[in-house]
């Protein structure tokens, strides 16, 4: 495993962590505000970050001419997936939609920021190389 997929999954860890702590803060505060199926959507987007990290570490190793279109390829699949997951989840379960969405969105933001300076992060590096 490279030293950026090993610090990229230990930061990851460490986010999500801290979002899970600030999620039961919020639950014990005001537990109309958390939707019931945030503990999926952890592992939805737990699973998309270390997909994306994978899939840039792999291409990285292979080729890093197509860095940049594979990481904005990357970064629209992400959101085909999650958009495709929040449709199939609001068409099956109509309970608290406002909650859910609003759940979806924070917990997509953050994932994506991370993401976001996490690749951006290893393209800048790879660039710097050649």
């Amino acid at each position: 495993m490279s030293p950026f997929v090993r610090s990229s999954f230990k930061k990851l860890a460490i986010l999500t962590g801290a979002l899970i702590v600030i999620t039961i803060g919020f639950y014990f505060l005001k537990p109309e505000w958390i939707h019931w199926a945030v503990p999926i959507l952890f592992v939805l987007f737990v699973g998309l970050s270390v997909g994306a990290t994978y899939i840039a570490n792999q291409a990285n190793k292979e080729d890093s001419k197509f860095a940049t279109t594979l990481y904005l390829g990357i970064m629209s699949g992400r959101l085909i997936v999650s958009i495709i997951f929040l449709a199939l989840f609001l068409i099956l379960d109509r309970s608290n939609q406002y909650v859910f969405v609003g759940n979806f969105f924070t917990l997509y933001l953050c994932y994506a920021i991370f993401d976001i300076t996490g690749l951006v992060a290893n393209l800048r590096t790879d660039f710097r190389e050649h």
